[in-house]
């Protein structure tokens, strides 16, 4: 997994348990630092492939580190405990985000070797999504000729219903196929500077794949794809996506538009004609990302959306602070009361699916459940 760590802890006592469990899941080389003065004289003159760091120590704590840390080496994977950052867990590792560290993890202490695998195990995946030393400069005339090209394809994940495991639906993700780089993830050629007429083309040529594909296979479960809101300022997208769908006699219901919440949106005219009608014809909404940057309640309010997805970051400060754990509670009961599907995002772990099992999610999705891939199960 590991094989060089550095591991940082002003308790003798827990630097060896930790040493212990990275030996015993294959780590090569642990070398101990007491406080974060003495790790980033070491970090002068060695690198590590993992660092993980306690945040509360008297010289030099994890925060003072991290700050330290970021004008030697951004690039490495952290991975932050502590025995008494109950309920900031998240802030800290927003703070080492901000600060420009891209592959973050927090632990609470005391961990078994098991809880520390998987936590290891979902920092390693986090690495695997965006390479190292790969060129992100993606130019819009690339993503063109990928688009027309065919390299960019689509991928599915299954979402599975919490009580019964039984696959309910799959989510569509893009990824570019780089002839170099290999399988790039969406949100590392995605980003909000691209031009809605691009999007605009990806939407329609990526629906097109996917009802193409559910033909193909038969398949009875629904998909879901991902819409930036501004497509629909396109005065005609809402009749070309009308005309796909019936061009191939494909099913309205089985389509779900995951309106990201990542992404700032009103309800103007324009996006409120969209929902009304594609809604009109059997299309089904979902407010994705629910729980970062712009969520607001208002749109659960007013508009009649099938589904609401948790994010996998307010699910993880769900885990592990009391007054999250009451807000998602509390928003997955409204859902019911308003026959809204709850979907929690990003179980990668059994913690998280037991989580989304006693908040009596209806779906859960992530890697534990299924990676995303080019194929989806058959239909019997």
């Amino acid at each position: 997994m590991y094989n060089n760590v550095l591991l940082i802890d002003d308790s003798n006592i827990d630097r060896e348990v930790t040493s212990v469990y990275l030996n015993d899941l294959g780590a090569d080389t642990v070398q101990h630092a007491k406080n974060g003065e003495i790790a980033s004289r070491i970090l002068a003159t060695e690198t590590f492939e993992l660092i993980i760091c306690d945040v509360d120590m008297p010289v030099c704590d994890g925060l003072d580190f991290l700050r330290k840390l970021a004008s030697i080496d951004k690039s490495v994977p952290i991975l932050m405990i502590s025995s008494i950052a109950q309920g900031f867990s998240q802030s800290v590792v927003l703070m080492a985000n901000q600060l420009g560290f891209k592959h973050v993890n927090f632990l609470q202490k005391p961990f078994c070797i098991d809880t520390l695998e998987e936590t290891l195990q979902s920092l390693k995946l986090s690495e695997s999504i965006k390479p190292t030393g790969l060129d992100d400069d993606f130019q819009l005339h690339d993503l063109l000729t990928a688009l027309y090209r065919n390299q960019i394809v689509n991928y599915y994940q299954k979402k599975v219903a919490t009580e019964s495991e039984k696959t309910v639906g799959y989510e569509v993700l893009s990824r570019f196929e780089h002839p170099i780089q290999g399988t790039i993830p969406a949100a590392r050629f995605l980003t909000d500077e691209l031009p809605t007429s691009f999007y605009c083309q990806l939407f329609l040529l990526s629906l097109e794949k996917a009802i193409r594909y559910w033909k193909r296979n038969g398949t009875d479960v629904s998909f879901s794809i991902n819409a930036p809101p501004d497509i629909f300022v396109n005065p005609g997208m809402v009749n070309s996506i009308i005309d796909l769908v019936e061009s191939f006699d494909f099913d309205f219901d089985q389509i779900i538009i995951e309106i990201t919440e990542g992404r700032s949106y009103l309800l103007d005219s324009a996006f409120l004609y969209a929902f009304n009608k594609l809604s009109l014809v059997g299309v089904k909404f979902s407010i994705d990302d629910f729980g970062d940057d712009h969520a607001t309640f208002r749109k659960l309010a007013n508009l009649s959306f099938h589904e609401l997805k948790i994010s996998r970051q307010l699910l993880l400060a769900g885990n592990e602070d009391e007054k999250t754990y009451a807000l998602i509670k509390n928003i997955v009961s409204v859902c019911r009361e308003l026959n809204i599907q709850t979907v929690a995002e990003g179980v990668e772990n059994h913690d998280l699916l037991r989580l989304a099992q006693e908040l009596k999610f209806d779906i859960c999705q992530g890697f534990l459940l299924g990676k995303p891939s080019p194929e989806i199960e058959r239909s019997n």
